[in-house]
């Protein structure tokens, strides 16, 4: 727009001075990172595939002096446990640490701190390791917000409304689309994300943060950054249950739930970003839900849920171009292998599909269905706004849209045979739509 290409002139003119102006008026102050400061920020918590342990990841501008760590115990200031971990960077400019937690009992609240002795200590936080072993009731359900396209512009509604779930919450799922970092001039790459990351501090250090990638995370703004290239920073600063060394697609399971992340943006044929890849994923994806289909698995955790970024079904404009590559990659084997639901981003609205299967409604009935029920909640809030150009006509397939404001979602499982999915309006934590899935 003409309003950004203005500011693009200004940041280039008064680079700096722009700098610090949009720090203070677009998000949370964040406090200036110099070359040489190591101290310790923004932990965060993301699950493994072992269901007592968990990652804990943190960042500092600097490399540490001491081994990056994290100590925990059961009361407040009293660390009974430590841990090391490992640690990696990019470009020299900001380093990430993963500490792997293990042994943790379920039912347990934890307090923790993570740094160093030379580099000193990020502030206290707690999370609660829910019982993962037993099977979620209506009393006792799994709460999962699931939402993509959040930025820290036009977000600060959504990210307030899911810190108030808090305790409810067995963890969060962000479909996609980080910071939007890179829809700024390139010199402020590193600046939104560590804005990003300040405006969760709520959130991610309390509960696990599950993430996927994005086609915002593949790299800079222009000038483009060259080893912002291949996802660089999103695999830098996220550690997921991933053996690849990536965090391009994973699974792991949940109680009775088995989760699915996979990528929308990379390997595949006709994909955004063919140049940049990480290995066989429709493979690595037909093995896995094979897997999760086994009679065994597939009583122990008859959900099954897989996420991508870009919508597999979507009646919106704005995924025409990159709708029917996916669904040539991925709609047989989601439909083969039973997928109950798929969650999705990018379009910038809220929409939910009847379930579908090769672009034709299966039924107009959540009761039972033979098909895949499509779930876009891309309205979280980022700097682009919503997304409010439909198709006409309205494909059959599509049963409910929203694109008035920015919303969030919250997936409830309460039994094997039955789950529960609200959308919410995020300025007044309204309930806008909902439906019940049955097995």
């Amino acid at each position: 727009s003409a309003t950004h290409h203005h500011l693009f002139a200004m940041i280039m003119q008064h680079k700096w001075w722009c700098v610090a102006l949009f720090v203070i008026s677009a998000f949370a102050l964040v406090a200036p990172l110099t070359a040489n400061d190591a101290t310790p920020l923004f932990p965060h918590l993301a699950f493994t595939s072992n269901t007592s342990s968990l990652y804990i990841s943190f960042f500092s501008r600097a490399a540490m002096k001491g081994k990056p760590t994290v100590q925990w115990g059961l009361a407040p200031k009293v660390y009974n446990y430590s841990a090391v971990g490992t640690s990696r960077s990019y470009a020299g400019i900001g380093f990430s640490y993963d500490v792997l937690v293990t042994r943790l009992s379920q039912k347990v609240r934890y307090f923790y701190r993570a740094g160093s002795e030379e580099d000193g200590w990020t502030p206290e936080y707690n999370f609660l390791l829910k019982d993962t072993a037993a099977k979620p009731t209506a009393a006792s359900p799994v709460v999962v917000p699931f939402f993509g396209d959040m930025g820290i512009t036009n977000s600060h509604s959504t990210i307030a409304s899911l810190a108030a779930l808090g305790k409810d919450v067995d963890f969060y799922y962000h479909v996609g689309d980080i910071s939007y970092a890179n829809d700024r001039h390139s010199d402020l790459y590193e600046t939104v994300w560590t804005a990003w990351f300040q405006n969760m501090t709520n959130i991610m250090p309390f509960s696990p943060y599950m993430v996927l990638p994005g086609n915002h995370e593949a790299k800079s703004g222009a000038p483009l950054l060259p080893w912002s290239e291949n996802f660089e920073v999103f695999n830098q600063r996220f550690r997921m249950p991933s053996d690849k060394g990536n965090n391009m697609w994973y699974s792991f399971n949940y109680k009775n739930i088995h989760f699915v992340s996979m990528s929308t943006e990379t390997d595949f044929p006709g994909c955004e970003f063919p140049k940049y890849t990480f290995g066989d994923q429709l493979a690595w994806l037909e093995k896995d839900l094979a897997e999760a289909n086994q009679p065994a698995n597939r009583a122990a955790r008859p959900w099954v849920i897989v996420s991508g970024h870009k919508p597999l079904y979507s009646s919106s404009e704005h995924v025409t171009k990159w709708m029917d590559a996916i669904q040539r990659a991925f709609d047989e084997v989601l439909y083969k292998y039973k997928v109950d639901i798929f969650f999705c981003g990018h379009v910038h609205a809220y929409e939910r599909t009847w379930p579908v299967y090769k672009n034709k409604t299966v039924t107009h009935s959540y009761d039972k269905p033979n098909g895949i029920v499509v779930v876009t909640t891309g309205a979280a809030g980022d700097i682009e706004g919503l997304t409010r150009k439909w198709k006409s006509p309205i494909p059959d397939y599509s049963a409910h849209r929203y694109d008035e404001d920015t919303g969030y979602g919250v997936l409830t499982v309460e039994s094997d045979k039955k789950l529960e999915w609200k959308f919410y309006k995020s300025r007044e934590r309204r309930e806008l739509d909902k439906f019940t899935l049955t097995k």
